[in-house]
């Protein structure tokens, strides 16, 4: 008998489908045409005015955000994710210490005072979009320090895995309430109740009554309203644009008067 070797009895685990690089390659290409429609999109939207190439730009960013995705799997395919990799822990961990503290930073950079001072209608979004995201960066990092500290200590390699898991979770959370918020100013939804009530109770006066009272946010501490008097004793607009001067945050006030007989 001829010396047989280990390879005689061994045999190849890799699954990948017959057209894995073609597929890989085309999905790069594909990317890559996204990722340049996308930016001469929003930029010529920018430059020549157009909401709709924005709009569709940014549309097309998200194209390339979900092929990215599919690239990222054929790679990790190639790679065989199921195998085990060693953590370097004493590299890791200093890392994600790092990265936890650069998020700290920056969110307390990014702090709106106006949070606690003048409360919802004074926040920029915009800000806030930002805070929110390194704040749940910073979240993700304190899980990454714990997973790895732990998984070091009890030899709990999942935990790695099951922190990053959890990250994700939040980051999602957190998402959706800025979302929600966002989905308040977007659609012309009435900011807050309180001013609509300072406005009724303002003009209200004698006979004038409040026949439709239209409010929405126009920017950080900045409201609008719209509203039709219906009154025996009309006055001229300015004059009830005058009650409502005492109220912060009416920054566009527009008054119709109709007389009622």
């Amino acid at each position: 008998m001829h010396a047989e070797s280990m390879d005689d009895w061994t045999h190849e685990h890799v699954f990948l489908g017959r057209d894995h690089a073609r597929n890989e390659r085309r999905t790069r290409v594909v990317i890559g045409l996204c990722a340049a429609m996308m930016v001469a999109e929003i930029g010529g939207g920018i430059l020549f005015g157009s909401m709709a190439l924005i709009a569709d730009g940014l549309h097309m960013s998200t194209h390339a955000a979900a092929l990215l995705i599919a690239a990222l799997a054929y790679a990790f395919a190639r790679r065989r994710v199921g195998r085990h990799v060693p953590i370097a822990f004493a590299e890791a961990i200093p890392i994600a210490a790092l990265g936890l503290a650069v998020n700290l930073v920056s969110a307390w950079l990014l702090m709106d005072e106006h949070d606690d001072d003048h409360g919802h209608d004074h926040r920029d979004l915009n800000l806030r979009a930002a805070y929110v995201h390194v704040l749940a960066d910073a979240a993700v990092s304190i899980l990454a320090v714990v997973g790895l500290l732990t998984a070091r200590a009890f030899d709990w390699l999942w935990m790695d895995a099951v922190m990053g898991i959890m990250g994700s979770a939040v980051i999602a959370n957190w998402s959706w309430g800025l979302i929600r918020a966002a989905g308040v100013v977007l659609p012309d939804i009435q900011p807050n109740a309180g001013i609509a009530s300072e406005i009724r109770r303002e003009l209200e006066m004698g006979s004038d009554r409040v026949a439709d009272l239209h409010l929405w946010r126009v920017g950080p501490g900045h409201n609008a309203v719209v509203a039709t008097v219906v009154t025996h004793d009309p006055k001229a607009p300015k004059a009830y644009k005058e009650r409502l001067a005492a109220i912060p945050g009416l920054s566009h006030v527009t008054i119709e008067v109709e007389r009622c007989f």
